[in-house]
């Protein structure tokens, strides 16, 4: 049983607020099952975990107001989806392994058309790019030049976990 601090859980008249979209909007999202709903003592609420899942995986920007005590986001960009078992392996238990010790919101796309999309509405702090040698350094480049601000950008060969594991414990200071 999940224990429930208010502070976590929204009514759906206050997350349709806060993701300045109208009641009915709002509804329909969790009527076709896009957000978890809570019941609770009569009353439908959402978690503002599940409300910021939903944002980001919609391409709609998290507002600060969710992102309690400071939460950074962190976008791991994969310029190839093709990688052998065990770096994929090691990539996955390395982010595993940091998220169970940050307060991150960790997001993983492909490098595509709607990596631009993706970086303006998702707002990271850091971004962290895998490719191959020749390619990582363009897509950086071209990362970079979508970027307004100064954000760390990190780039990596599916060869160097070990240098994505020390960056890693770098930003592992991000705890909410």
């Amino acid at each position: 049983m999940r224990n429930f601090d208010d502070s976590e859980y929204l009514t759906p008249d206050q997350a349709a607020s806060v993701c300045c979209v109208s009641v009915d909007r709002f509804s329909r999202w969790l009527d076709s099952g896009l957000i978890p709903v809570i019941a609770r003592q009569g009353q439908r609420l959402i978690s503002s975990q599940d409300l910021i899942h939903h944002l980001v995986r919609h391409h709609i920007p998290v507002p600060d107001c969710l992102l309690q005590g400071h939460l950074k986001k962190i976008l791991v960009i994969f310029q190839q989806l093709l990688m052998p078992k065990a770096v994929t392996a090691k990539i996955i238990w390395a982010l595993y392994r940091f998220r169970e010790k940050t307060s991150c919101i960790i997001e993983c796309i492909a490098y595509d058309s709607n990596t631009e999309l993706k970086i303006i509405t998702f707002s990271p702090d850091t971004i962290l790019v895998f490719g191959r040698d020749e390619q990582v350094k363009n897509t950086a480049d071209s990362i970079r030049q979508v970027l307004t601000t100064s954000i760390p950008l990190y780039s990596f060969s599916p060869t160097e976990t070990s240098d994505f594991e020390s960056v890693l414990n770098r930003l592992g200071g991000c705890h909410g």
